[in-house]
């Protein structure tokens, strides 16, 4: 069995720790064949300000060199991003994954719209129903805006803020209200030639 994993965080991203030879020691072990670096450029901030900063692609591309070299023949190592905000610059997303090195792209969606505020979902206080729901209109509103956009290859976490109202924050939300709406992603997606990633999130179901 050939096995990959195509979203994964080194030392470089935000929420990552490991460098990638360490990961990719990880893999080895776990029996994976291909791994794919994808770390965070989120062109939006926690709070809702537009990050203006180009990504740094020269510190990924060398340790993706450093790791091919101690790593090869045993695993294929690959260059990517999780891009975050599309939607709400996009040309400043298109910029930033038009590089000759970048081979798999996530788009990702962790903040709300400009309008709504822009701030990451995961701060948001799910208190009630209603600010679940909200917050979701805006979410889905956003992916439909991305589905066509050709900066990505793969739709990432499409049931992102459900993380944080059910598991954290205890509510009972349910997606059978957009339906339509995720039919026409997923057909927006298909229709533009991209995926949506399977994101097991540690074995979650949301």
């Amino acid at each position: 069995m050939y096995l990959t994993d195509y979203h994964t965080h080194t030392r470089l991203s935000p929420d990552g720790e490991a460098p990638l030879t360490e990961m990719a020691r990880a893999a080895v072990q776990a029996g994976l064949s291909e791994l794919c670096v994808t770390d965070h450029y989120d062109l939006m901030q926690l709070d809702g300000t537009p990050f203006t900063e180009p990504y740094d692609w020269d510190p990924a591309v060398e340790q993706l060199r450093e790791a091919q070299a101690a790593f090869q023949g045993r695993l294929t190592l690959r260059l990517g991003l999780e891009l975050g905000s599309a939607p709400f610059f996009p040309d400043r997303a298109q910029a930033a994954v038009d590089r000759p090195e970048v081979d798999f792209v996530i788009g990702s969606l962790h903040n709300m719209t400009p309008e709504a505020g822009g701030g990451d979902f995961y701060y948001v206080d799910y208190k009630t129903p209603e600010i679940c729901y909200a917050c979701l209109d805006d979410y889905f509103g956003s992916m439909l805006r991305l589905a066509p956009m050709t900066c990505y290859d793969a739709m990432g976490h499409i049931i992102y803020p459900l993380r944080y109202m059910n598991l954290r924050s205890g509510q009972n939300v349910t997606l059978d209200r957009y339906q339509d709406q995720l039919r026409e992603i997923l057909r927006l997606v298909a229709q533009n030639g991209r995926s949506i990633e399977v994101n097991t999130y540690n074995g979650r179901t949301v």
